[in-house]
C-alpha cells in the first residue's frame, strides 16, 4: 500500500466521501470486520477502494447507483449519498465507480489524479 500519496484537493468534501462510502459498506454488510479500504499508485493517479463482503450490487442497479435520489434496500437514506460523493469526486478531476468484490460484495473505487511534477 502506497504511503504518503499527496493530492491536491478539498480535505473536508474528500473525508465526505470516505465516510459516506465506509458507512454505506458498513451498513449492507452489517459488520465493520466486512469492510476494508486498499489503494494503490496508478499512472497519473491514486485509487482507494473501499471493499465489503456484503450482499453486493445488482448488475441491474449499477448504472443507476449513483442517480440522485436512488435508493436500494436501505431505505433508511435520503438516496443523496452516493450522488454527492460522486460529485465531489469528479469535482477533483476523478472518478468513483463500483465493481463487484471478488468472492461476493461491492468495491467502489475512487481515483484521483496525483498532482504534476511541475506543480508541486
Amino acid at each position: 500500500t502506497p504511503e504518503n500519496i499527496e493530492i491536491v484537493g478539498d480535505p473536508v468534501r474528500l473525508s465526505q466521501v470516505f465516510m459516506n462510502l465506509v458507512t454505506n459498506a458498513i451498513r449492507v454488510s452489517g459488520s465493520p470486520e466486512l469492510v476494508h479500504l486498499e489503494s494503490s499508485l496508478r499512472p497519473g493517479e491514486v485509487e482507494v477502494r473501499v471493499v465489503d463482503r456484503g450482499p453486493g450490487v445488482p448488475d441491474a442497479i449499477k448504472p443507476r447507483i449513483f442517480d440522485k435520489f436512488f435508493r436500494g434496500k436501505e431505505a433508511g437514506s435520503a438516496g443523496l449519498g452516493l450522488t454527492i460523493a460522486q460529485q465531489v469526486v469528479t469535482s477533483h478531476g476523478g472518478t468513483l465507480d463500483v465493481t463487484d468484490t471478488p468472492g461476493g460484495g461491492a468495491t467502489f473505487r475512487v481515483r484521483l489524479p496525483l498532482p504534476d511534477e511541475e506543480d508541486e
